[in-house]
């Protein structure tokens, strides 16, 4: 009888040969765990459990809660503007990453530029307009960072930088996976990706205009008979959900500052990051130095 070389393949029974006769797998194939019947209720345990999953989400934090802009009837047409939109997609494991680290626009938001379409129409008065995507490799390749460095100042009328931020922890998955594995996922426990986006619109110059920040959290439950509500809330949906919010709610938000606009966007009120701090300035009284007496 004819046997599969050693190291090759284990424990996963018996096994048809080219020639039509069958083998035994390895030495352990017959007192293995997974030899047969065995190995199939495994692979459905290992399946059903990872697809009891389910997710929800929090509202946005930060959202526009002021008045939308006027119908478009009610106000002269802005002058249509060219806007560079530059990208920048991180993620984080605290406790395993150092430091942020890029990673592709679709890993975690799944179609990133057809949400990102579905947003635009916000801004009525947005013209032609580039879109630049960094990556980890920018670093090795001159022409797209001198591609990058001229969307940022002086060809296009408006820059609009956007920091998108994953952030997950790495000690609580870790100790949620152990407690999934000891409670056999009997015990729901929650898994936490928590979702930022910092949007800086710069002119044509490179002076800073506003500055716009989103959060939401997103979290994914995992739990054996989850397994039926899965299909109703899945992570992927959730999570692109907080995307297109973050999107279209800073798009409304920019659109009833009117940042957009040449005339309006020069006028306007100092970055909301830099407004504190000009405030605590100006609260700080600078003692003077004492009189000098006459002799």
């Amino acid at each position: 009888m004819n046997r599969v070389r050693a190291g090759s393949v284990r424990d996963l029974g018996p096994l048809l040969l080219p020639g039509g006769g069958k083998t035994l797998v390895g030495e352990g194939s017959r007192s293995g765990l997974a030899s047969g019947p065995a190995a199939a209720v495994l692979m459905a345990a290992v399946v059903f459990v990872a697809s009891g999953c389910a997710a929800s989400r929090s509202s946005l934090r930060g959202a526009f809660q002021g008045v939308p802009s006027p119908a478009p009837a009610q106000v002269a047409p802005a002058e249509r503007v060219s806007v560079a939109f530059i990208f920048t997609h991180l993620h984080q494991n605290k406790g395993w990453d150092v430091i942020p680290k890029l990673h592709h626009q679709d890993r975690y938001a799944n179609g990133f530029y057809d949400l990102f379409r579905e947003a635009l129409p916000a801004l009525t008065n947005l013209g032609p307009y580039a879109t630049f995507t960094d990556r980890a490799d920018d670093v090795t390749y001159p022409k797209r960072r001198a591609e990058r460095d001229s969307l940022a100042v002086g060809s296009h009328d408006f820059t609009v930088n956007m920091r998108f931020l994953r952030e997950t922890s790495f000690p609580r998955q870790a100790l949620g996976t152990i407690a999934s594995v000891v409670t056999v996922t009997t015990i729901p426990v929650p898994y936490a990706r928590h979702y930022s986006l910092t949007a800086q619109v710069m002119d044509h110059s490179g002076r800073l205009l506003r500055i716009y920040q989103r959060e939401a959290t997103v979290t994914q439950w995992v739990q054996a008979l989850l397994v039926f509500v899965y299909p109703f809330h899945p992570e992927t949906r959730k999570t692109d959900e907080v995307y297109l919010e973050f999107l279209k709610d800073i798009f409304r938000e920019m659109e009833a500052d009117g940042v957009l606009r040449r005339g309006r966007a020069q006028e306007g009120p100092t970055a909301p990051a830099v407004e504190p701090l000009l405030r605590e300035m100006s609260q700080v009284s600078v003692p003077l130095p004492p009189r000098r007496q006459g002799p």
